[in-house]
């Protein structure tokens, strides 16, 4: 976790009843404080910090997580980007697509978050999702669109800050859907496979055996 402390501003400005300004001096132009009054300065701000060392932590804490969002969001896009060629047919290309979009909107929003909270740009890793086969990935996108439903509904709870609130929010009701979408395309995906089952090639009987005869409706009837 990057320890990064948030500026005095930020925890006015988000947290005012908590966090009253620092006490603002009025000092004369080239003015040389003595060793006494620079002494009590220093101890005032040795104060400040002390009292709203728990809003740091929150801080950190929420970089921390927004850090880990960024990963996950740019983890989807390479998931996504892959699972959409191996799609059967339109409707579960225009489903991922869709997903795809999103995750890119979310990527930038959390990227401009980071920024506007830190000053710096993020740096991050991603592991490429392993799957097998089409249905297998449907499944994995639709337990992680889940998770990151509850992963970003606890964000947008943890801060005060509207433009934190905002973005988590907006990318909680997207996963959300998502997560819908991503159902619907592992049960269809299902049915593909067992139309594939269905299309086996007609074979000759062997030599030597004949097929069983159909039984007629009287035969039905009595069974």
């Amino acid at each position: 976790m990057n320890n990064h402390s948030p500026h005095p501003k930020y925890l006015q400005q988000y947290y005012p009843e908590e966090y009253p300004s620092f006490p603002q001096m009025h000092i004369p132009l080239n003015h040389q404080p003595g060793i006494h009054q620079q002494s009590s300065w220093n101890s005032m701000h040795m104060s400040w910090n002390a009292a709203h060392a728990p809003a740091q932590g929150l801080f950190n804490q929420i970089l921390h997580y927004l850090l880990q969002a960024i990963h996950d969001e740019a983890q989807a896009i390479d998931f996504y980007s892959r699972l959409k060629r191996m799609a059967p047919d339109q409707l579960h290309q225009d489903f991922i697509h869709h997903a795809l979009e999103d995750e890119q909107h979310h990527l930038q929003d959390f990227i401009q978050l980071y920024v506007d909270l830190t000053g710096q740009q993020p740096h991050y890793r991603i592991q490429p999702v392993a799957f097998q086969t089409y249905q297998e990935g449907v499944f994995k996108a639709y337990l992680a669109e889940l998770e990151a439903y509850e992963f970003y509904r606890d964000m947008m709870l943890m801060s005060h800050d509207i433009q934190i609130r905002d973005t988590f929010f907006r990318a909680m009701t997207d996963e959300i859907e998502h997560a819908s979408r991503f159902s619907f395309l592992y049960f269809t995906s299902a049915w593909f496979k067992r139309e594939d089952q269905l299309q086996v090639p007609f074979q000759e009987p062997s030599q030597g055996s004949s097929p069983k005869p159909m039984p007629n409706q009287s035969e039905q009837d009595n069974t």
